[in-house]
C-alpha cells in the first residue's frame, strides 16, 4: 500500500496546527491574573476594615452605655444606703454623674 502524498489542505492543517507563543496573550493573562489577585486582597482587606469596624462599634456602645448607667447605678445605690445610714442628702442623676466623672478622673480607671 502507497502512501498518499499530503495534499495541500493537509499541508495548510499542519500549519495552523503548528503552536506558538504569543507575547501579547501571555502579557493579557498576567495581567488578568494580576487583577484577580488584586480582587481578592480588596476583599480581604474589606472584610478585614468590616471586622474592625464592628469592633469599634461595640467598644463605642458599651462606652456610652457606661457613661449613662454607671451613675444611674450609682444614684440608686447611694439612695438606698447612705441617706438612712449617714442622714446625707439623696442625690439626682446629675449629681450622681459629677461624682462618677469626679471619682473617674481622680482614681484614672482604664476601660
Amino acid at each position: 500500500m502507497e502512501r498518499s502524498k499530503p495534499t495541500k489542505t493537509s499541508k495548510e492543517r499542519q500549519e495552523k496546527v503548528t503552536i506558538y507563543f504569543d507575547k501579547r496573550a501571555i502579557e493579557e493573562q498576567k495581567k488578568e491574573d494580576e487583577e484577580i489577585q488584586q480582587e481578592e486582597l480588596d476583599k480581604k482587606f474589606a472584610s478585614e476594615e468590616k471586622e474592625k469596624n464592628v469592633e469599634m462599634g461595640k467598644q463605642v456602645v458599651t462606652s456610652v452605655g457606661n457613661l449613662f448607667l454607671s451613675p444611674l447605678v450609682l444614684m440608686f445605690v447611694w439612695n438606698l444606703c447612705i441617706p438612712g445610714i449617714f442622714g446625707l442628702p439623696v442625690l439626682g442623676y446629675w449629681s450622681a454623674m459629677g461624682l462618677y466623672v469626679v471619682s473617674r478622673i481622680l482614681l484614672k480607671k482604664d476601660d
